[in-house]
């Protein structure tokens, strides 16, 4: 999961300190929400957003976790925000992504990672929170999650809820599908429109000795 908070580079460095202890609290208490114990997430903070890596696979019950985890980061971004006005709110753009990743030297290596993270900064998602103005996250999520966890609906997700949309950034072409509790998440594609995603790089090849994650 990589996430990112809207219009950080404007804030003074008061605000700034306060939006990353806000954000610290979020993700912490989600996880602990979502019924996980500090051992069983990892987080790689980067200031204004970051990346978090929870447990798939085994006695995980995915759909579970992702729909407990989802709640408790809504729930929380109610009560990091409090009160404050729109200039004090902590807005997430936030991408929901699958794939074998590896912890390196200075943080964590996988094409998952890196599509994470163009999947926040693509242009419809961008557009979605801008067109949300009462919205504090919006969430998009990789077609390959959406398809295997999302639309079924499993344990109250929303999955008729999300919308198709192409996502463009930099070498980064895919489909991902958007969905904002409570707003707007976009028009529907177009009649017409092909369902065949583009392709997309393969996931990293298997490192010795590295212990891999799976990235939501």
């Amino acid at each position: 999961m990589a996430y990112d908070v809207e219009g950080y580079s404007g804030l003074g460095q008061q605000a700034q300190f306060d939006v990353q202890r806000r954000l610290r609290a979020l993700v912490d208490g989600a996880c602990a929400r979502a019924g996980l114990s500090p051992g069983e997430y990892e987080t790689q903070p980067q200031g204004d957003g970051g990346l978090a890596l929870l447990p798939t696979g085994g006695k995980v019950d995915e759909p579970r976790l992702i729909a407990s985890f989802l709640r408790a980061v809504t729930a929380g971004l109610g009560g990091v925000n409090g009160l404050r006005d729109a200039g004090g709110r902590i807005r997430l753009r936030m991408a929901l992504h699958e794939g074998v990743v590896y912890r390196a030297d200075h943080g964590y290596v996988g094409d998952a990672v890196v599509e994470a993270f163009r999947m926040c900064d693509a242009g419809p998602v961008r557009d979605a929170l801008r067109r949300n103005p009462g919205a504090d996250l919006v969430l998009v999520a990789a077609d390959r999650i959406y398809q295997d966890v999302l639309r079924h609906g499993h344990h109250g997700i929303p999955g008729d809820a999300f919308v198709r949309h192409l996502l463009r950034v930099k070498l980064f072409e895919a489909h991902g599908w958007l969905f904002v509790p409570g707003g707007d998440s976009g028009p529907a594609p177009a009649a017409g429109e092909s369902p065949d995603t583009p392709g997309t790089p393969s996931l990293a090849d298997t490192l010795d000795g590295d212990r891999p994650y799976d990235l939501w």
